[in-house]
């Protein structure tokens, strides 16, 4: 692909709580993948501020114009036109082993790792910053608050925001329509081990939209019990999407969980 915007058609997988930004007020870190099977990541995608006939769902197809991003060197990150997207068909899931939608995502095996150190291995020699490895247990799922000094940068992040805001015009908003961000005081984290026969355990923290978007909703004690329940693998066919952080590129988070619900063996199985 070359950094010059071109037009594909992207099914998205994943997407991120918002993060202030002062170059974009606010944007969510969006992943997808490419009809080829290449797993890319969007940004900047000002999600609450887009157009209602542009505002896409997890699983759905999209069209729109990206490039690969000249500031970040991550091989899998593009930039996106928020203006060109195009919503197309939705992916729906096909019962319970979601076979419809893991023949999108999963069109590039290489993409699946056995464990997280196989993961690790392709970032230190290609530069590989995504991911998708199975757990082979979930041993805890548990809330942590945050620092003290992540809610004094969120603060300082927020007044920077709304001084750019008086002087310049971010996406034509003006300062009655600039919408609220929550600071998330708490994240959601999970202690897992992958296939390694020798491993000895990870910890992750998961960043997926919609379990903060429930916790918001239903507070954090009720959503944890609903992130518990997702989590287990005696139900679910559990993946994770892993993503590492461009400032910490040795560090990978939990972007996106798959989790379609494990195939009930019939009398013919046993």
């Amino acid at each position: 692909m070359t950094n010059k915007w071109e037009e594909h058609k992207i099914l998205i997988w994943g997407k991120t709580y918002p993060e202030l930004s002062t170059s974009y007020f606010e944007t969510v870190c969006t992943a997808g993948v490419l009809e080829d099977g290449r797993l890319i990541r969007l940004y900047p995608i000002p999600f609450r501020y887009l157009k209602d006939e542009t505002v896409f769902k997890k699983f759905q197809w999209i069209k729109a114009k990206i490039k690969k991003s000249q500031s970040d060197p991550r091989p899998e990150s593009y930039k996106i036109e928020p203006e060109s997207i195009e919503l197309l068909e939705f992916e729906k899931s096909d019962g319970k082993q979601w076979v419809n939608r893991a023949n999108c995502v999963f069109k590039n095996k290489s993409i699946i790792y056995k464990t997280y150190d196989d993961l690790i291995k392709d970032y230190e020699t290609k530069k590989i910053s995504i991911g998708f490895v199975k757990p082979k247990s979930i041993d805890k799922v548990f809330i942590e608050e945050r620092e003290a000094i992540d809610y004094e940068k969120f603060q300082k992040k927020e007044l920077q925001i709304l001084e750019k805001s008086k002087q310049v015009s971010m996406f034509d908003l003006t300062q009655a329509e600039i919408k609220q961000l929550d600071f998330l005081h708490h994240r959601f984290k999970v202690s897992w081990t992958c296939f390694d026969e020798n491993c000895k355990g990870h910890l992750m923290t998961i960043l997926e939209w919609e379990i903060y978007a429930l916790a918001r909703k239903i507070g954090y004690p009720k959503a944890l019990e609903r992130a518990k329940e997702l989590l287990n693998l005696t139900k679910f066919d559990i993946g994770f999407f892993l993503g590492n952080f461009r400032a910490h590129p040795n560090r990978f988070a939990i972007g996106s969980i798959w989790r379609p619900k494990k195939q009930q063996p019939t009398l013919f199985d046993l």
